[in-house]
């Protein structure tokens, strides 16, 4: 399966498939769907419709990395920002990627697909006029090194961790926020008080 003597393509370590759209009319057969938004946990709300019908439709698994078809961001489904995610369909705007676990390690290929230079690589790849998205041929056509899969484990804890530190940072700032207008709020509301 892996090229021998030189670094393997995604497609010879990863299942790629592109995801489908969902058929929003009520149905009994309804099943949740992710779209980019749903990549990030603050923003997530999944859409449901009726079961996809394409071939090419499959349901998340834990340990799947799903990519924004635009590129720059990528969650591990059931696992961190991806939980939740498992079980549910990628609609046309996100790439469901599995990889074979004996090569190559979820998080490692997480990081390597949003590392900066594979990140605008993947980007100046984008297709179509009105909405660009990275070619399917393209990310089958990555790059990908294989480190031993403990060096791999090594690179995805620490992407796990920088993504953790970002997310408690936005915290920490949007919490300041909230703490600087109230505090701003009663500094004025004291000034409005009659004076005795």
């Amino acid at each position: 399966m892996v090229r021998a003597m030189e670094t393997p393509v995604l497609a010879d370590v990863a299942k790629v498939i592109t995801g489908s759209s969902p058929d929003r009319r009520k149905a009994s057969d309804a099943v949740p769907f992710i779209q980019i938004k749903d990549l990030d946990p603050a923003k997530r709300d999944l859409i449901t419709g009726s079961h996809p019908t394409a071939k090419r439709a499959v349901a998340t698994e834990v340990g799947d990395v799903l990519l924004a078809a635009r590129g720059g961001q990528a969650v591990i489904a059931g696992e961190a920002a991806g939980v939740g995610l498992e079980g549910a369909y990628p609609t046309l705007d996100v790439y469901l990627i599995r990889p074979d676990r004996s090569w190559l390690d979820p998080a490692y290929l997480a990081a390597w697909l949003t590392f900066e230079p594979v990140r605008n690589s993947l980007q100046a790849s984008t297709t179509g006029a009105l909405i660009p998205r990275i070619s399917i041929g393209s990310l089958k056509d990555l790059a990908i090194p294989l480190p031993p899969l403990p060096c791999q484990r090594q690179v995805g804890a620490l992407f796990q961790l920088a993504h953790q530190e970002t997310a408690l940072l936005a915290q920490l700032a949007a919490q300041t926020t909230h703490l600087r207008t109230r505090q701003l709020a009663a500094a004025f509301a004291s000034l409005e008080s009659p004076r005795t």
